[in-house]
């Protein structure tokens, strides 16, 4: 798979390009009626390490930039001094990491992708509002609820992994990201029927695991 944007090189099974976040495309020839895209879809909620959906495996854990109370997990952006994409350890000093704080990457403009603990309970409120340069984010299985304006205003953002086990997405979850198209769920579409009522990206492609739907309308 080739970067359509700077030419990386990366294996089959990597979505976003670890060098500038943009999105890989498979080379795979287009079929009437082909469900390549839910088996792909399983195959990256499937992933042991989130770094083969990212192609992010050389990023430093560097904890430096972390702060970890009851769970809690907040970020300094002034301290930071790593790449354009940034893993969360799933623990810190032995505290496992749960959650993240209120706003906590919100207006952090250096990052284009972001790997969330395997842990994680929550997305939550305007956790990574305004992030102008992100990319892509996976959402770990385990995640509960995507809480109002938890990717608020994110203008670049274009492609988001959501588990089966979110059952709550806020209205405004994904207020104002028109770069937005690509959903790819780990449910089926009548699970996400549910969950998503009131979802504020409607033109995002969703990909569910029985089917390809665009914008809530069966692909035949």
């Amino acid at each position: 798979m080739v970067c359509p944007n700077c030419g990386c090189v990366y294996e089959n099974g990597c979505c976003f390009c670890g060098k500038c976040g943009a999105v890989l495309t498979a080379q795979i020839p287009a079929k009437r009626g082909s469900h390549w895209v839910p088996i792909l879809i399983m195959v990256i909620l499937s992933a042991l390490g989130i770094g083969l959906f990212f192609a992010t495996a050389e990023a430093e854990i560097t904890p430096q930039w972390f702060r970890v109370s009851d769970n809690t997990v907040s970020f300094d952006e002034s301290r930071y001094t790593g790449p354009a994409e940034l893993e969360i350890p799933d623990s810190i000093g032995g505290e496992e990491i749960l959650y993240l704080e209120q706003a906590c990457f919100a207006d952090c403009d250096s990052l284009t992708t972001v790997i969330l603990p395997a842990g994680l309970q929550a997305v939550c409120w305007c956790a990574f509002e305004d992030c102008d340069n992100l990319r892509g984010i996976f959402i770990p299985e385990g995640v509960s609820v995507i809480d109002d304006y938890a990717f608020g205003k994110c203008r670049s953002l274009e492609a988001v992994c959501i588990p089966a086990s979110v059952t709550y997405i806020s209205p405004g979850a994904f207020y104002d990201c028109p770069a937005l198209k690509h959903v790819f769920y780990g449910g089926t579409y009548d699970q996400w029927l549910v969950i998503s009522d009131g979802y504020a990206a409607p033109d995002a492609n969703i990909y569910c695991t029985d089917g390809n739907y665009c914008q809530g309308i069966p692909i035949p």
